[in-house]
Formats: C-alpha cells, sequence, structure tokens
C-alpha cells in the first residue's frame, strides 16, 4: 500500500475522525500519526481503511509496514516499527476484543 498518497492519508484522517482515533496511544506519534490512526480503525471496528475486514494479525502487520515506508532515518524504518508492533501484539488484545461494527460510524 502506498502510504504516502494523499487519497489514502484523506480517506485515513476521515475514518479516524469518525472512530476518534487518537493516533500512537500512549506512545509518541513521531511522523507515523497515519499508521496508528489506520491501525485504530481496524481496532475499533474490525475494518481496514476500505471497509474490508481485516484481522488483529493484519492489522498490526499492516501497522509495521505503514511505519517502515513513512520512516525518515533507519531507526524510524528498522527499529521503532518492530517496537511498535512489539507492543500492540503484546497489549492490544483487550482494546482488539472492545471493537464495534463499521456501521456504527457511518453517518457521524
Amino acid at each position: 500500500m502506498d502510504w504516502w498518497n494523499p487519497k489514502l492519508r484523506a480517506q485515513i484522517q476521515a475514518l479516524a475522525a469518525a472512530v476518534r482515533a487518537d493516533g500512537c496511544t500512549m506512545a509518541p506519534d513521531f511522523f507515523y500519526r497515519e499508521c496508528c490512526d489506520a491501525h485504530d480503525v481496524a481496532y475499533r471496528t474490525g475494518r481496514g481503511v476500505f471497509g474490508l475486514p481485516v484481522s488483529r494479525r493484519d492489522a498490526d502487520r499492516s501497522l509495521r509496514q505503514c511505519m517502515r515506508q513513512l520512516g525518515h532515518t533507519w531507526t524510524g524504518r528498522w527499529i521503532l516499527p518492530w517496537v511498535y508492533w512489539t507492543a500492540v501484539r503484546l497489549l492490544g488484545g483487550p482494546a482488539w476484543k472492545l471493537k464495534q461494527p463499521i456501521t456504527e460510524f457511518r453517518g457521524k
């Protein structure tokens, strides 16, 4: 996925506003706000930014891939994506279980 695409970023921003995404929850956003917002959308709805069902594993993988693409430094492309991925894999289970159907977020 081309995370630099302005249309994709606008779609993420619109969905993030609808689900009240908060970026990289309890961690610095750095250059990854859209990555974390897309991850929030998946965790809160069970669907990706294009509306298709997504598993928790796929949502977490997508977060890591987005961070690798948007990272500005070697650390930002290789170290931080794995740190954040590890954190969501270890700690994200309870948040995933709270997701709501996407229909609850339409039109708001």
